[in-house]
């Protein structure tokens, strides 16, 4: 019979879940079958019973014949969720009607895996005692004592031990149990696999020994077990080149550094980056680890394969005490990198004024240069960094060094579109129309940027506002179009002549009517004007704008003087399949007073 509240089940199922044992068997002598399964999960009502711990109901199915392997749509058996729900009366009555112990549910998990993860020592032993699979793994490749050395239950570590579980069954990343327990910080364990000969320089797939995980876990006391083995060095590396002590530095695990250090680890060991512990410490500011490191011998000015030092690691991270005292300690404040950066660069890119007043003290040049020219002026102005631009310039930092590509600190900053460093260099003399090697001003920075203030700070020093053709840059912004051509900015400056076809060509090539309607109201005396609007009318020819054409034929050019432009308009609109364009081009033609000339008239429109 289906229980009402749900067709899917039967009234035995829900009595057997809910341990009324009377109802379960008063269906049972009516013969109802005790292995019905329900549809939603495929359990029987053994399943539910042992789940839910209810002994009575248990037996009683179990008298009438239920199975205690039945599998449901989860792979799972009455055992295994009698392990899981820690029902030891009711497991130990399943094995005893011979219920299996090595079944896999869906999740590769056993019997053994589900009771060695609730840590119930108890039932390890009840399921020990019908061999189970010792090694059998779950869906992440981990054993049963993988579980027990991760949980760090030495008991149950044992009892798998003792019944020649496999001591370094590695899961799926390489990772044995030894590793896991030395991961963990669990000591016991540790001593019992040890003592088993698990393998002490097992690694796993990212190259971690069982010591590397202590190490980077901070487990202090697990690192000293490992390492009291006499197999193991504290002077080893794992697969990236990293010695276990620049791996205890990265994690900043101070004990463990101090451990590795009286076993006698190398302070200025280096990875295959060249870097030493000391110089991930002084990236991370790590400053008491820093001096342990230095009062055991680490060198202040180690240079990694980057020929960067700890001091220019701590600079870029603006860590001001631990400049300081790599500074006390004798560290040069001035050494540039491969590339050419000093510590004073990377402070005065990322703002640490305290950090950048610290290296000028101490005698770092103002205008030490990259390989590409850049000054430290030059990375915080780029940045916005005010008072670090001030402070440079109060200590003589040139405002207007360019680097290799001919950009100024000002044009930096215009790119940024930070008006208060602006304001600063422009005090300080900065040349305000200067042009870098792609002939861009900082206008034209500031355009590109879309920055109207920097655009209006610029236009009010009288900047030429046509050099760099900051007009090109700003034919997606109306905004600063408009601003541009209120300032004076004209369309068909000769500056334009080296572009391929002018702020007009490529609005019209774009198809955008609003902004060639704009460049069109501008300069309508200007001599080059109608070289523009020629070359503007053969690209929107060819793209098939027609709107643009319109406009552009509303400025009245005369075919009889500009014949071979519309002979070529003509010839790019067919040629693109514009019809619409071609259409409206000869009856411009055929309409314009100056195709009396029948001659030029028929030329032109037999294209």
């Amino acid at each position: 019979m289906a229980f009402p509240g749900n067709p899917w089940r039967n009234s035995l199922s829900y009595a057997a879940e809910n341990g009324n044992e009377s109802t379960v068997r008063l269906h049972l002598d009516r013969h109802v079958d005790p292995n019905s399964k329900d549809a939603d999960y495929g359990r029987t009502p053994l399943s539910w019973a042992a789940g839910k711990g209810h002994d009575t109901v248990v037996r009683t199915l179990l008298q009438y014949e239920a199975d205690a392997n039945c599998v449901d749509a989860l792979g799972r058996t009455p055992l295994s969720w009698a392990v899981e729900g820690g029902h030891e009366s009711i497991v130990d009555v399943l094995l005893e009607h011979n219920a299996e112990v090595n079944i896999l549910d869906n999740s590769l998990q056993t019997p053994l895996l589900y009771a060695t993860q609730q840590e119930n020592e108890f039932m390890v032993a009840l399921l020990l005692q019908r061999g189970p699979e010792l090694d059998q793994r779950d869906k992440c490749g981990r054993a049963a004592l993988s579980w027990a050395a991760g949980l760090g239950h030495e008991g149950i570590s044992r009892m798998l031990l003792d019944n020649n579980a496999t001591v370094d069954c590695a899961d799926d990343y390489g990772r044995t149990p030894l590793s896991w327990a030395a991961g963990n910080g669990h000591c016991n364990v540790l001593s019992l696999l040890l003592a088993r000969d698990a393998k002490i320089y097992s690694k796993d797939h990212g190259g971690q020994t069982p010591l590397s995980w202590a190490i980077t876990q901070g487990h202090e006391a697990a690192v000293k077990e490992l390492l009291s083995n006499p197999e193991i060095s504290s002077c080893m590396t794992d697969n990236q080149g990293c010695s276990y002590l620049t791996l205890a530095a990265e994690a900043g695990h101070q004990n463990v550094i101090e451990t590795l250090l009286h076993d006698g680890a190398f302070s200025d060991s280096k990875d295959k980056r060249g870097r030493t512990p000391l110089s991930y410490c002084s990236q991370s500011g790590m400053l008491h680890i820093m001096q342990i490191l230095l009062e055991n011998g680490a060198m202040v000015d180690s240079f990694d394969a980057s020929n960067r030092t700890p001091l220019s690691y701590a600079a870029e991270g603006g860590h001001e005490e631990v400049v300081q005292m790599l500074l006390q300690r004798g560290a040069a404040a001035d050494l540039p990198d491969e590339d050419g950066c000093t510590p004073l660069h990377y402070a005065a890119g990322i703002g640490s004024t305290k950090v950048v007043l610290l290296l000028l003290q101490r005698g770092a040049h103002v205008d030490s240069a990259t390989k590409t020219n850049h000054t430290p002026l030059s990375f915080a102005a780029e940045s916005g960094h005010e008072e670090v631009v001030q402070m440079l310039l109060q200590r003589g930092a040139a405002a207007d060094l360019p680097d290799e590509d001919g950009s100024t600190p000002l044009s930096h900053a215009a790119g940024a579109g930070s008006t208060k460093v602006m304001s600063l260099l422009l005090e300080r003399g900065a040349e305000v129309d200067s042009l870098d090697e792609n002939g861009w001003s900082p206008l034209t920075y500031a355009t590109e940027g879309g920055h109207q203030e920097a655009m209006r700070m610029l236009l009010c020093k009288s900047v030429d506002p046509d050099d760099g053709q900051p007009l090109m840059h700003a034919l997606d912004d109306e905004l600063l179009l408009r601003l541009l051509l209120e300032n004076g900015s004209n369309p068909f400056h000769g500056n334009y002549e080296s572009s391929d076809c002018g702020p007009l060509g490529s609005a019209a090539e774009r198809g955008h009517e609003a902004v060639v309607k704009l460049l069109l109201e501008s300069n309508t005396e200007d001599e080059s004007r109608i070289h523009h609007i020629e070359a503007a009318l053969l690209s929107a020819s060819g793209q098939g704008h027609e709107s643009v054409v319109q406009l552009l034929l509303d400025q009245g050019i005369s075919p009889a003087q500009a014949y071979h432009t519309f002979q070529d308009a003509l010839g790019f609109a067919r040629f693109g399949g514009h019809e619409s364009v071609v259409s409206i081009l000869e009856a411009y033609l055929k309409a314009s007073p100056s195709q009396r000339d029948r001659q030029a008239d028929t030329k032109l429109a037999m294209g």
